[in-house]
């Protein structure tokens, strides 16, 4: 039986990297790059992978990608899930500014108002897209134990917020700083500890992080250690295809996890593939890839990797999703 194939997609308006967050409120956030999605959704079909859109409040509101999810979700290929940067997300209410703040994390908000959110998109994304709400990244990477109670009371099965080795704790929100997940290593999906989210536990949630891998390179004098990610920056087709064949080999793994955000398959809407030619140039890498993927993975979405893999969950999922609609 071959391995699994999951894409995710960080769905959600253009350059998000660039703060938003003014001393007179928030500026206008586009969603241009909602209009050039079909050609990313046309490839993940040709080679028969299921993206799953982890899908913002901005983006549950462009025209142009909610006519492309419901279509795709109507064929069975693709899965929508939920993706909140908080800052943006209803009820909106804005700290007290700081200059050298940026997005303001989830959790620098009163739990009451975390939960709020939470629930708010997510009961809107199964309003406009018509189907249950069951996979979750946090926006800016944010995961942490009270985010996991919010997630397992909408019912949610699965998480792919934690990045294995890699720490955003330099990474400044409103006024605090980015969780560190750096003492995590790639091991897979595994059910979350309610009490310490860098356990296994019983809480009924499933982590299935993102593919994150390390690499030692060497050269004539010295040895390089890095940390490679499934992720193109359009210079890393190389180490994409190095990691696809890491996993490939390895017994205790059965999943590899892509991930970019929707923003980086428009020019100009993003930091890294700022013109048309990097734009093709990154399709060009899709391409190879994805067909080398696609000989040793089967595509699947992620919260039908869970269910598939752990039948158990089936009956619950499909009791408690009716439960909330």
């Amino acid at each position: 039986m071959k391995k699994k194939f999951i894409i995710t997609v960080d769905t959600e308006g253009d350059d998000l990297w660039a703060n938003k967050i003014t001393q007179k409120g928030l500026k206008k956030i586009t969603t241009e790059n909602a209009k050039n999605l079909e050609n990313f959704q046309q490839l993940c079909e040709k080679y028969n992978f299921v993206p799953v859109y982890l899908t913002n409040y901005e983006m549950s509101e462009a025209k142009p990608f909610v006519e492309l999810a419901r279509y795709a979700l109507r064929k069975g290929t693709a899965e929508i899930g939920m993706h909140m940067h908080a800052w943006n997300s209803p009820p909106i209410k804005h700290l007290p500014y700081n200059p050298r703040g940026t997005h303001t994390y989830i959790g620098e908000y009163s739990q009451r108002l975390q939960w709020e959110k939470m629930k708010y998109l997510t009961r809107n994304l199964e309003d406009v897209f018509q189907v249950s709400i069951t996979s979750h990244r946090s926006g800016r990477w944010w995961f942490d134990e009270f985010v996991l109670k919010c997630l397992k009371k909408l019912g949610y099965i699965v998480d792919c917020s934690m990045t294995p080795y890699v720490s955003w704790s330099n990474c400044v929100g409103n006024w605090k700083y980015g969780k560190d997940y750096s003492k995590d290593a790639y091991k897979g999906e595994y059910m979350l500890s309610s009490k310490n989210i860098h356990k296994s536990g019983c809480s009924g949630i499933y982590e299935v992080p993102p593919t994150i891998l390390k690499q030692i390179t060497f050269d004539s004098l010295t040895i390089k250690h890095s940390t490679v990610w499934l992720r193109p920056n359009g210079n890393n087709l190389e180490q994409m295809l190095w990691i696809k064949e890491k996993v490939k080999k390895n017994n205790k793994l059965d999943y590899l996890e892509f991930m970019l955000h929707s923003s980086e398959l428009t020019a100009g809407t993003n930091p890294t593939f700022k013109n048309k030619g990097a734009i093709e140039k990154l399709y060009l890498d899709l391409e190879i890839l994805f067909e080398e993927i696609s000989k040793d993975f089967d595509g699947i979405g992620i919260t039908d990797y869970i269910t598939t893999k752990y039948g158990r969950y089936k009956k619950e999922m499909v009791a408690g999703n009716a439960k909330r609609l």
